[in-house]
């Protein structure tokens, strides 16, 4: 059987079932990330795209989705968003015919950011919430904590505060069942950041707020 992803081209579809090891496409896969890790983004883009051609020639669709979605987050870190979102939504159509949630989820979350990327809150909104319906409860503990925190990256770059900080509190917590201190040692850096912000933003509403009652300036001004 032959499917098409978003790009028109076709994948001979034996989903795990191949006839030879992928294990030269997951270990292209682990070095386009290492290498996107270091920032050499060229290298990366080469190698998750050899590892494209070896999951197409196997029809692994399984690995195939997950190479999309590192590719894809690669590509938005260049400021490609139409190719993300191509790579994005192909790794979502993969999963969907695989009926696997992780990878759904990933592709999903990577669809929310680039959404967000551009500004478009309801439809990056609307791709959050629904890796969070598929992810919470433990379910996909990772896709979950990234998801809380893109939504308090988004939350904050509306300005609003107290609900950035609450998503950030969200994404804390998920990190640190998932151990990884060094996310939620950033992500307690982001709360600090934040409540200062709002505390500020109380003040000066209250300060305005005594201005209009008394019609003068409040001291220090």
């Amino acid at each position: 059987m032959e499917i098409e992803n978003d790009e028109g081209a076709p994948w001979d579809v034996r989903g795990e079932e191949g006839s030879r090891d992928p294990c030269g496409a997951r270990a292209l896969t682990d070095l386009g990330m290492i290498y996107a890790g270091e920032g050499r983004n060229e290298a990366a883009e080469a190698a998750y795209g050899r590892a494209l051609e070896e999951c197409k020639r196997l029809g692994d669709m399984h690995q195939a989705a997950t190479v999309m979605i590192n590719f894809g987050k690669l590509a938005l870190s260049m400021d490609e968003p139409l190719r993300a979102h191509a790579l994005a939504s192909t790794a979502a159509t993969f999963a969907r015919r695989l009926d696997h949630g992780p990878i759904c989820a990933d592709a999903l979350l990577l669809m929310g950011s680039i959404a967000r990327s551009a500004g478009r809150w309801r439809e990056a909104e609307r791709h959050l919430d629904r890796t969070l319906e598929m992810s919470r409860d433990g379910k996909i503990p990772l896709a979950e904590a990234e998801a809380w925190r893109e939504i308090g990256e988004m939350r904050a770059e509306r300005g609003r505060d107290r609900e950035a900080i609450e998503a950030f509190r969200q994404a804390r917590r998920c990190y640190l069942v998932l151990e990884a201190e060094g996310e939620a040692g950033r992500l307690e850096d982001r709360i600090r950041e934040h409540r200062t912000r709002f505390r500020e933003t109380e003040s000066v509403v209250t300060d305005e707020g005594e201005t209009r009652r008394d019609g003068r300036s409040p001291p220090g001004r």
